[in-house]
């Protein structure tokens, strides 16, 4: 995703320009954005967003705007260093909507929220997960999932996280929709990527 500053663009493209020089077969590479530019004529497709936030809760959009039917959503201001088309084998098999993190116990001190927030959602788990990769395969879960983070957005302040509580922001949302839709995250090994 790209939207506000060039600079994100320019991030994104050189995101493109790192998977391509990395990966053997590259395989079709899209961008969410808020208008074309100079910075996106070098990706495969373009996906133009109507009414863009400019900020981290564009991220929500992916639900609706992922231009293929199974997507791997990787922040701009990351850079391939090897051939991640693994990926496509390691999500083979995740929920419909995944990411790197891991399920936590209900008593869990870490992840985005706590129990408490079983007074307004039932969950299943404490999620926790890192929002720079996610995993979407279009379908009814991600429409269902897609209707529930908006519902969040709406209960944001109402809720308790660990972070970001005055902000919104796509990891806590993300993370409550997948406790509470029962979706899985896939255990991070070091190797699949660094800070």
């Amino acid at each position: 995703i790209a939207t506000g500053d060039d600079r994100y663009y320019r991030m994104a493209r050189t995101l493109l320009r790192s998977y391509r020089q990395t990966c053997q077969h590259p395989m079709r590479f899209a961008l969410i954005a808020d208008r074309q530019n100079e910075y996106t004529e070098e990706f495969d497709d373009i996906v133009i967003l109507e009414n863009p936030t400019r900020s981290w809760m564009d991220k929500i959009e992916l639900l609706k705007s992922c231009p293929y039917e199974e997507n791997i959503f990787i922040d701009a201001d990351c850079l391939v260093y090897r051939d991640i088309n693994f990926l496509w084998t390691l999500f083979e098999h995740a929920d419909d909507f995944s990411c790197f993190g891991s399920v936590l116990p209900m008593d869990a001190k870490d992840g985005w929220f706590t129990s408490e927030v079983e007074k307004l959602y039932p969950i299943h788990f404490i999620t926790h997960l890192h929002g720079m990769l996610y995993f979407i395969r279009k379908g009814a879960v991600i429409d269902q999932m897609a209707e529930l983070c908006q519902k969040i957005i709406r209960d944001y302040h109402s809720v308790s996280y660990k972070a970001f509580n005055d902000v919104l922001a796509d990891e806590p949302v993300f993370a409550l929709a997948m406790a509470i839709l029962d979706l899985k995250p896939i255990a991070r090994r070091p190797e699949y990527y660094c800070f």
